[in-house]
Formats: C-alpha cells, structure tokens, sequence
C-alpha cells in the first residue's frame, strides 16, 4: 500500500489455512481479509492458470482465476479496540527499530574510535 499497489485480500494455503488462528492474526496485522483456497493443490493450479493463459484458453489471468478458482472461508480484521491494540503495538516495533538502527550507528562510530584508541598506544 504505502508503494501504491492496490491491495484487497490474502489467499493463504496449507498450514496457515488450517488455523482460525492463524489466519485472524494475518489478517488483524495486515488489515486484509484471509481467504481461504478451496482447491487442494494450489500452487498446481496456479500453474494451470499460468498454462491456460499462456495456451489463450482465457484473456487474462483475472478471467481465468475468476473461472477456475474459488475461495472458502474468508476472516476478516478485527475492528474497533483490537485495530487500536494491534495500531499501537506496530508503532512501538516501528520506534523499536528506528533506536536498533540509531544504536548500530552509535556503536559503529565507538568501535571505530576504540580501533584508533588502540593503534595511538
């Protein structure tokens, strides 16, 4: 999103899929809603879609994923005071990292005083 690319939902597969779980906590951390594949073998399908395509069997990626895929359950993101919890804690890991980044600056510069400290004895 912040690069502009229009995003509306998350297809997961395989382990993540199975978890109720799992798939509220992508859905809560990104803000899109979690669908689920249908077929068993999804990334097989993706290759059939590729093929179908590729053979002109369909005009676009989007007709043919429209004609021979499906989406079960979808989970959507929490609103409310859960959006706020989870707002908040993506703003202390973003400060967190700003300081590791800040700290890594300060520690370099110190490591290259002690380098010269050393070679001045």
């Amino acid at each position: 999103r912040a690069k502009g690319v229009p995003l509306g939902q998350m297809i997961v597969s395989g382990g993540a899929a199975l978890s109720p779980l799992v798939r509220q906590i992508l859905a809560d951390g990104t803000g899109l809603e979690v669908g689920v594949a249908t077929t068993q073998e999804p990334v097989l399908l993706g290759s059939a879609i590729l093929g179908c395509v590729a053979g002109k069997g369909f005009g676009s990626m989007s007709e043919a994923m429209a004609k021979m895929s499906r989406i079960g359950d979808v989970c959507s993101p929490n609103t409310g005071r859960i959006k706020a919890f989870h707002a908040a804690k993506f703003k202390i890991y973003g400060d967190l990292q700003d300081v590791d980044r800040s700290s890594r600056a300060i520690m370099a510069a110190a490591d290259s005083l002690a380098d010269d400290a050393v070679l001045d004895k």
